[in-house]
């Protein structure tokens, strides 16, 4: 996992499209499992009635992605990323209507936002390439 955390951070760097990435140093949790399904387990924080939703590159940041709550409190989902780097936003809807958002627990790497919050960056599946032959 560190090599991938490197390479994510080396291609942010590279390609200037993200401000200061950095990778996400919390101890003992799980970086973005995959799973057998070819889709990457991602765990956000949040409170016992408060709506959990992902947004982030993958889906034009509309937020449309709702989490199961876990018996441990933890808010997750199973996601097919794209190819390619995706950046994906926790957002927290209140009981009282305000709405937050951050990076997941599990990001591999997090990179600000804009707005002062932070993102995960995540690395989708490898592209695969045309296959040609020779005639």
């Amino acid at each position: 996992m560190e090599k991938l955390t490197r390479a994510l951070l080396a291609a942010a760097a590279l390609s200037g499209a993200l401000g200061a990435c950095r990778a996400h140093d919390a101890p003992g949790l799980s970086r973005g499992a995959a799973s057998p399904d070819g889709t990457t387990r991602i765990e956000c924080a949040g409170e016992a009635g408060e709506e959990v939703r992902l947004a982030g590159s993958f889906d034009g940041w509309q937020a449309g992605l709702s989490l199961e709550r876990d018996a441990e409190g933890r808010y997750w989902a199973n996601l097919a990323l794209p190819p390619g780097l995706s950046l994906v936003a926790c957002v927290r809807r209140g009981p009282d209507g305000t709405v937050t958002s951050s990076a997941p627990l599990d990001a591999p790497a997090i990179d600000s936002d804009g707005f002062g919050g932070e993102n995960g960056l995540y690395e989708g599946p490898q592209a695969a390439l045309p296959v040609t032959s020779k005639q």
